[in-house]
């Protein structure tokens, strides 16, 4: 049995890694062997709201993750919206 996860083909439980060789032909090379498939912890991060006073926690999908620039002037990494009185939070 041939399945597809996220761009990984795997046959019989091993993951087939496809490539192509120097004479542009595509083949499949055996690669790792999944035992278990386990799962992505999900990563909380916990804001303070400075208008309201308000401290939640924010999973990484509900937080933005801003670039280096804001970093390196404002020392700020993550960007989150106040669930109580819905303005922008920063740590």
């Amino acid at each position: 049995m041939k399945m597809e996860v996220d761009g990984f083909i795997f046959k019989n439980g091993e993951c087939l890694i496809p490539y192509v060789d120097e004479n542009k032909f595509s083949r499949e090379e055996k690669g790792m062997e999944i035992i278990k498939l386990g799962q992505i912890p999900e990563e909380e991060k916990r804001f303070e709201c400075k208008n309201c006073g308000t401290i939640f926690n924010a999973n990484i999908n509900e937080c933005k993750r801003l670039d280096h620039f804001a970093y390196i002037h404002d020392d700020i990494q993550w960007e989150c919206v106040c669930p109580l009185c819905r303005k922008k939070v920063y740590i």
